[in-house]
């Protein structure tokens, strides 16, 4: 009998739990912060007067893009929707909430993914669970907005050696992610390597300060980077 008791327990736990997969593939918007809520609400009425056929999203990478646009894309009107902290889980949530027949972009810029990876350890969330979570949030888009070209980025490198545990993890999700691109509606593109120093490894500091985060001089390397695929993509 308390065999059974404990056979009984153990598995109603394990139905109970939920799998890394589901976390980073089940929209989960942050609705009880409100900045959070704010800064969303906010971008979601820029995007949805349409006038806007730009569309940057991701985490706080992408947020960093405050500010500078004018600087770097002073031609093209573009709703900044990255927010930072934001997963896989939140960007899909952000999809299902926004009305994409007012918003409809031409062109819809990504790159998400360094959260999953950073704030989950391997046990939580393995590289093959935060791409399944880049593979929903692309069968979301194209579903609800098929007209849009998606430019998927690879997730920028983390950490300021190549062997480190960030930079690795976020490598092998980015070795995946080619496999979401068709190159008629999905198109992806590393520009990691134009991040790093001379060595193709080092992650110099006056470029990400923080290891992680841009400063100006990386934003500027990114817009380089982008800007001519970006025209292309919105003809």
């Amino acid at each position: 009998m308390r065999h059974l008791v404990c056979t009984l327990v153990i598995g109603a736990a394990l139905a109970g739990s939920t799998s890394a997969s589901e976390v980073s593939t089940t929209p989960q918007g942050h609705t009880s912060n409100e900045g959070w809520m704010k800064r969303f609400e906010e971008r979601k009425a820029k995007a949805e007067t349409g006038e806007c056929p730009y569309l940057f999203m991701g985490d706080s990478i992408t947020h960093g893009w405050d500010g500078k646009l004018d600087a770097h894309f002073p031609d093209l009107k573009i709703t900044n929707i990255g927010i930072s902290g934001d997963r896989t889980e939140q960007t899909l949530w952000i999809i299902n909430n926004l009305d994409w027949k007012k918003s409809h972009p031409k062109v819809i810029m990504l790159m998400i993914g360094t959260n999953n990876t950073g704030h989950r350890n391997r046990d939580q969330e393995s590289p093959q669970d935060t791409f399944e979570g880049i593979q929903a949030i692309i069968t979301n888009l194209r579903e609800k907005t098929p007209d849009t070209k998606i430019l998927l980025l690879a997730i920028f490198p983390r950490g300021e050696m190549a062997g480190d545990q960030a930079r690795v993890r976020n490598s092998t999700v980015n070795a995946m992610l080619p496999t979401l691109a068709d190159n008629q509606h999905v198109f992806f593109m590393d520009i990691g390597a134009r991040f790093l120093a001379a060595d193709g490894a080092t992650l110099p500091k006056d470029i990400m300060p923080d290891l992680l985060h841009l400063n100006d001089k990386g934003y500027a390397i990114w817009a380089e980077a982008v800007k001519a695929r970006l025209d292309e993509l919105a003809k």
